[in-house]
């Protein structure tokens, strides 16, 4: 567009940009996060719930990350790898709650990969070794997301984020396909740009987040070494939040969205 070029909107008033662009914008964020926040206490009896044991295991994840009980010594990484899928937690959770649902999917597909890493490394010591000790193209190869399922799959462990949820969370988070279609958690699967409330996509936020969250406390728990009064504090937070994960999910969306899109009998 040639310079000083303006819109106008239907109302006569010009199209905002620049910085009353982004005024606008935060302001959409701003009430979004307020819906959120005032509807998702309320919502049924497993979300509110299910949000207060999930504030419970992010504080546990801040210490365990941040040797808040004391510092073990070493180089740390187990506490940086924490530190890092709490932080994707942070992020998914404050992307839910200012309407980008994707976007916070993508963010749970992050932590789910360390996830599952941790709990390799829980269950099969020998892993963080052979991990700790390739170079990054070896680490890329034999450590990738699908190289740490198989690993968790030869030991009998069931991954955090499996194969199926793991290709859900990349289709609506990360890759782009003819299907895309953004932020439509809604009936009609009608597109939006973000921002928006839309109770479903808050509740598959909240109940993915939920469970990978409490898979990497429970892992780390163990990896961290903490006394025995301690882990057994993250050990049971982390039940009690996967016992509050509520039904809504990324698999089955399209059906559920469906369904809701009927018209009542």
């Amino acid at each position: 567009m040639s310079e000083g070029y303006r819109e106008i909107m239907p109302d006569g008033k010009l199209v905002p940009e620049g910085c009353e662009f982004l005024e606008l914008i935060w302001g959409q964020e701003y009430r979004c996060l307020e819906a959120t926040d005032e509807w998702l206490p309320n919502a049924g009896e497993k979300a509110p719930q299910c949000l207060e044991n999930l504030g419970t295991v992010l504080s546990f994840l801040d210490r365990l990350a941040t040797c808040w009980w004391g510092c073990r010594g070493g180089d740390h990484i187990v506490e940086h790898l924490v530190g890092r899928a709490y932080s994707s937690a942070r992020a998914a959770l404050r992307l839910m709650r200012g309407g980008y649902y994707d976007e916070a999917l993508s963010c749970v597909r992050s932590s789910g990969e360390l996830a599952n890493l941790l709990m390799l490394f829980r269950q099969d010591k020998g892993s963080f070794q052979v991990w700790n000790a390739m170079d990054d193209a070896a680490r890329r190869k034999s450590f990738s997301a699908f190289g740490v399922r198989k690993r968790l799959e030869k030991i009998d462990v069931p991954a955090a984020v499996d194969k199926d949820i793991y290709s859900a969370l990349s289709i609506i988070g990360v890759h782009a396909t003819p299907e895309t279609i953004p932020q439509s958690y809604n009936p009609p699967a009608a597109p939006t740009t973000g921002g928006y409330f839309q109770p479903v996509g808050a509740l598959t936020v909240l109940n993915e987040l939920a469970y990978v969250a409490a898979c990497i406390a429970a892992a780390s728990a163990g990896l961290l070494g903490l006394e025995h009064a301690k882990a057994t504090a993250v050990l049971d937070s982390a039940r009690s939040l996967i016992s509050s994960v509520g039904g809504v999910g990324i698999m089955g969306l399209e059906e559920m969205l469906g369904k809701l899109g009927e018209p009542t009998p």
